[in-house]
C-alpha cells in the first residue's frame, strides 16, 4: 500500500486532506500520509494494546517531525481513536464473538466493563466524518464485509474516497475473493460506489524472510466512493 501510496499521492488528493485509518495496526499507511502532506491523521483500531502502541508511534512521531517543511505551515495532526467496526450493524457487536485481546491487551483490564469504558473514553466522535479513508488487510472474513461496509459509509464525507488493499486470503470456510466481492456489494447495499481491481504484488524477493506472506490470490485494491 505504502508504495502504490507514493505513486498516486496527487490522484489520492492528499495534501491538505483529513485522513482516517481503519484497522490501522501500527499506523504505518497513515504515517506515510502525514509525510505526504495531509492535514490529519486519525488512526483507529478496536485493541487496546494496538491502540496503546499507535499512541507511543504518535510520539515518537511528533517528536522527529521535520522542523522546517516548505511545504507546509504546521505539521500533520494526529489522533488514536477507538473504532468498533461491528457497533456500525445493530445487534452485531453481541451476536459476534469478538477477539477482545488477542494482541495480549486484555490483561490490561480487570474485567469487560472496565476495557468498554476504556474504549467508551476513546471512540472516535460519531459525527466525524472524512474526505480520504485507508484500510490495509482489513477485510478477510465474517462479518468483516457488512460490518467494514456500514463503517465507511458512516464515516466517509459527501465525495470522499475509501482505498483498501487486500491480499485475497483464504481462510477455512472462507474464499478470499468472494469475501472480498462480498464487501464490494455490502458497500454497494450501502449506497456507495465501490470497485475491486487488481492490485500489483510484491517481487518475489520481498517476501523473503517472512515478515510478509505471500497469497495465491495476490492483492487487489477496493475504491470506494461515497
Amino acid at each position: 500500500m505504502c508504495r502504490d501510496m507514493l505513486e498516486r499521492a496527487e490522484e489520492l488528493k492528499i495534501r491538505g486532506a483529513d485522513v482516517l485509518e481503519v484497522g490501522a495496526g501500527c499506523g504505518v499507511a497513515g504515517f506515510l500520509a502525514a509525510r505526504l502532506g495531509a492535514k490529519s491523521v486519525t488512526f483507529t483500531d478496536y485493541l487496546p494494546g494496538v491502540l496503546a502502541n499507535l499512541r507511543a508511534s504518535v510520539a515518537i512521531n511528533e517528536a522527529n517531525a521535520p522542523m522546517n517543511d516548505p511545504d507546509r505551515s504546521s505539521p500533520c495532526a494526529f489522533s488514536v481513536r477507538h473504532l468498533e467496526w461491528l457497533s456500525a450493524v445493530p445487534g452485531l457487536v453481541e451476536k459476534t464473538k469478538r477477539v477482545g485481546g488477542g494482541d495480549g491487551s486484555a490483561c490490561a483490564f480487570a474485567d469487560a466493563a472496565a476495557a468498554a469504558a476504556a474504549a467508551a473514553a476513546d471512540a472516535l466522535d460519531p459525527r466525524a466524518t472524512f474526505k480520504l479513508i485507508l484500510g490495509s488487510d482489513v477485510c478477510y472474513e465474517d462479518p468483516l464485509p457488512l460490518a467494514l461496509a456500514r463503517t465507511l459509509k458512516a464515516r466517509l464525507a459527501p465525495g470522499g474516497l475509501a482505498w483498501l488493499v487486500l491480499p485475497v486470503r483464504d481462510w477455512p470456510g472462507e474464499n478470499g475473493m468472494t469475501t472480498i466481492e462480498r464487501l464490494r456489494d455490502e458497500c454497494v447495499e450501502s449506497g456507495l460506489r465501490a470497485v475491486v481491481e487488481r492490485a500489483p504484488d510484491l517481487e518475489e524477493h520481498e517476501y523473503d524472510g517472512g515478515t510478509m506472506v505471500k497469497h495465491d490470490g495476490g492483492m487487489v485494491h477496493v475504491w470506494i466512493r461515497a
